[in-house]
């Protein structure tokens, strides 16, 4: 397949540049070279020169044109391989595919631009058996060179409707806002609306970076409430561990001799773990306590070990810090009725979290790069755990 890729010498003008093929010639050239690759995305990409998100959309689209019939091929031999991608889209939405491709054809052959061609292309799919509206929300893998990721949401047109009064209502006010464009109104009202819905009244987004002490006190014993016995047989509190000026500093995590967090137990009759109780274990943990995970803790839920409707405390022991998805998957009626089908995560017997595959005694442990500097790894560190 052979690609101009700039316009002849002593050409002035758009009808004057030869960039490519045809559509049609250019979608079948590529259905034919992806046909026997296992990668073809990728493949195709790194020898033509593109991103393998946009070489994907030209082997989506050639699915639906590399093998029309003749008469098809000449009514569209001269349309371009962006009029044809609009066409091939509109033809997935809907359940006749077929009478989508052929009104869409007519229309293009009327002379209409390609914005004009993608108002078309909705129209024909809601008069030509239309697919149910899908739900799917989508996040970018990486992060770009601003630090910006982005995400891309799809609802029903009701939902929707319904999501952006919501965000509106959150929108923004006073002097700076007067001057913000609605995209950036809409992205700090949709944050807003979503800090509402804290289970703790705070907001989950923010993400200030507070410094962390963690201490070790060896030959100590947490013994509730709070305090710790030493091996004199004193009595010290958080407060006599951690001076009152830095505690100003930030957050301050006590351990005990054996690895066990301080001056959380107080919370056992909450149902929910409180900003300080997440906050230390954030600290001791880093990540999401399921293996391999990347999320940060912070961002994570609270799971009870034992589960709380059988029973388990808000208690440091109890709560480990686990992403969405892996504090949903935790087998939780394996106290109840023994089911174990996902695994679990918990705390081992010096209370490092971790987690438990299906019918496994051994903790399996977070090693993404970053866990070292957790609290639970410099006190493992001092307390030699």
């Amino acid at each position: 397949m052979a690609i101009a890729r700039h316009a002849p010498l002593g050409s002035n003008s758009v009808r004057g540049m030869n960039l490519l093929p045809t559509g049609l010639e250019f979608l079948r050239h590529i259905h034919a070279l992806a046909a026997d690759l296992p990668d073809p995305a990728t493949t195709l990409a790194a020898e033509l020169g593109y991103t393998s998100r946009t070489v994907g959309s030209w082997i989506a689209t050639a699915r639906n044109w590399a093998t029309v019939d003749e008469e098809t091929a000449d009514r569209v031999a001269a349309y371009t391989i962006e009029q044809l991608a609009i066409i091939s889209r509109a033809m997935n939405k809907s359940r006749d595919p077929e009478a989508v491709r052929t009104t869409l054809i007519d229309a293009t052959s009327r002379g209409l631009t390609c914005d004009q061609l993608k108002i078309k292309a909705d129209e024909a799919v809601q008069e030509n058996q239309p697919k149910k509206p899908r739900t799917a929300l989508t996040f970018s893998t990486r992060a770009d060179g601003t630090g910006t990721k982005f995400a891309q949401l799809a609802l029903p047109s009701l939902q929707m409707n319904k999501l952006q009064a919501l965000v509106r209502k959150h929108w923004p006010t006073g002097k700076e806002a007067k001057h913000m464009t609605e995209s950036l109104r809409n992205g700090i009202g949709f944050l807003n609306l979503l800090a509402s819905t804290s289970v703790d009244g705070g907001d989950p987004w923010d993400i200030t970076l507070t410094p962390a002490f963690p201490i070790a006190l060896p030959g100590s014993k947490y013994v509730g409430d709070g305090k710790f016995i030493t091996t004199s047989g004193d009595i010290l509190t958080g407060v006599d561990i951690a001076n009152a000026t830095l505690s100003e500093y930030g957050y301050v995590t006590i351990y005990d001799g054996d690895g066990n967090i301080g001056c959380c137990y107080l919370l056992k009759q909450e149902r929910f773990a409180t900003k300080q109780l997440r906050a230390a274990l954030a600290i001791d943990q880093i990540y999401c306590a399921h293996e391999q995970c990347t999320t940060l803790a912070a961002f994570s839920q609270g799971h009870h070990v034992w589960p709380h409707k059988a029973g388990g405390e808000t208690t440091s022991d109890n709560i480990v810090l686990a992403c969405k998805p892996h504090n949903l998957a935790n087998d939780d009626d394996r106290y109840i009725d023994g089911t174990e089908k996902n695994g679990w995560t918990g705390r081992d017997e010096h209370g490092k979290a971790g987690s438990k595959r299906p019918h496994e005694e051994e903790f399996h442990y977070n090693t993404t790069p970053g866990v070292e500097r957790s609290g639970r790894a410099i006190i493992e560190a001092e307390l030699g755990l």
